[in-house]
């Protein structure tokens, strides 16, 4: 079962399929094995040309029931990109939840984006005694440090 126990998330996730149950360090990018080849779309860079957007398009308009992907843009990518992307090492979009749920993956110090899934930081003040709090302390310095505009 998946920790969080989140009603939409598929029963297949749990931990013995988690990418991050099996990661051996930064440049391991893939468990064949264990775990499907599905990209998560909190990190995710697409410049398709004309003809490659025409197709995706063609494709989203030919479905009659979108609920077919219940995480929309990601459900359609991996479906459109299978066997045609290339995973990057999961600091490049490192899940808020690894510390607790994988800490012997966690490497703050190699991490380069973090993936604020679940609760956002930015959507309530720093609480002390959230689980995260450390994870979203980093959020708001760096907020802080951009004097970005945070709240209503």
């Amino acid at each position: 079962m998946q920790p969080h126990r989140i009603a939409s998330y598929p029963p297949s996730w749990t931990p013995k399929t988690c990418f991050h149950t099996h990661c051996r360090g930064g440049d391991h990018v893939t468990e064949p094995d264990a775990t499907d080849n599905y990209l998560n779309g909190g990190l995710l860079v697409l410049s398709p040309d004309e003809a490659v957007l025409a197709d995706m398009v063609a494709r989203l308009a030919g479905v009659d029931d979108l609920s077919h992907y219940p995480f929309a843009e990601q459900d359609f990518l991996n479906e459109f990109y299978s066997d045609r992307w290339r995973p990057l090492p999961y600091v490049y979009n490192a899940l808020k939840t690894v510390p607790h749920q994988h800490p012997s993956v966690w490497d703050p110090a190699s991490v380069k984006n973090i993936h604020y899934i679940i609760d956002k930081p930015w959507a309530k003040p720093l609480d002390s005694t959230d689980r995260y709090v450390e994870v979203n302390r980093l959020w708001w310095e760096m907020a802080d440090t951009l004097g970005a505009p945070v709240g209503a």
